[in-house]
């Protein structure tokens, strides 16, 4: 199974309304195109990208069975690349963000969890290095000209918030605090993530062995709501 960056960006949009550098891709309708994944892999099959100056990317993937493709809602490389490292709970509201990973755990596709996630750890996840010095000097000044670009980060002063990759304070406030897991909300989030995974175990998981590809069917209500349908290995639907 392969990654699936499309998944990932069209629900980042849909619960943030961010549409910033590559999310641009997504900002015209990005439930629309997080049903497309749901149900044919990638969302750009071979479209134009804006973010892309109009070049074309991906290929058609809707005749591989969902199983070819791990969903995620967070992964170490869209956290530890943002300026700031924010993860979802910190951003969004508990009851979309519930929604998605219901959505998450319970489609065919094999779900990825990053680690904190299951506990709606707020904590960042920074980018950090250890590099010698010269090639430390241009990884700080280069993530600093990146983040520039964004109209988030035209004032110096929120440059200058970014923190520096190379400073092992970087790493440790990366570091999972554990002892956050004993305290409200995060022991409800972690029950949560038990209940949808025991459901997939039992009811979902048995069931995909001989999913085909096509197998899914979408109806769009509106611009914020959808329905999939899957036909699973033994014929049921989910």
């Amino acid at each position: 199974a392969q990654w699936n960056d499309d998944y990932h960006h069209a629900c980042h949009v849909a619960l943030t309304g961010e549409s910033d550098g590559y999310y641009g891709d997504y900002a015209d309708a990005p439930v629309r195109r997080l049903a497309r994944c749901l149900a044919e892999g990638f969302d750009y099959q071979g479209e134009m990208s804006p973010h892309r100056d109009g070049a074309r990317r991906g290929e058609p993937s809707g005749q591989l069975p969902p199983t070819a493709f791990v969903n995620f809602l967070q992964v170490h490389a869209q956290a530890g690349n943002r300026a700031l490292g924010d993860r979802l709970a910190a951003l969004v509201e508990p009851p979309p963000l519930k929604a998605a990973t219901a959505l998450l755990l319970l489609a065919p596709s094999p779900p990825l969890l990053f680690m904190g996630e299951e506990w709606a750890c707020v904590q960042p996840f920074l980018f950090f290095c250890d590099f010698e010095p010269e090639l430390a000097a241009a990884v700080r000044a280069g993530r600093r000209a990146e983040f520039g670009r964004f109209p988030a980060f035209s004032d110096p002063a929120m440059l200058e918030r970014i923190p520096d990759p190379t400073d092992p304070a970087t790493f440790v406030d990366s570091v999972l605090d554990w002892s956050r897991l004993q305290a409200a909300p995060h022991a409800d989030w972690l029950a949560l993530h038990r209940r949808l995974l025991a459901l997939r175990r039992e009811a979902i998981g048995p069931r995909l062995a001989g999913m085909d590809g096509g197998s899914a069917r979408v109806d769009l209500h509106g611009e914020r709501a959808f329905t999939v349908r899957w036909r699973l290995g033994d014929g049921a639907r989910l």
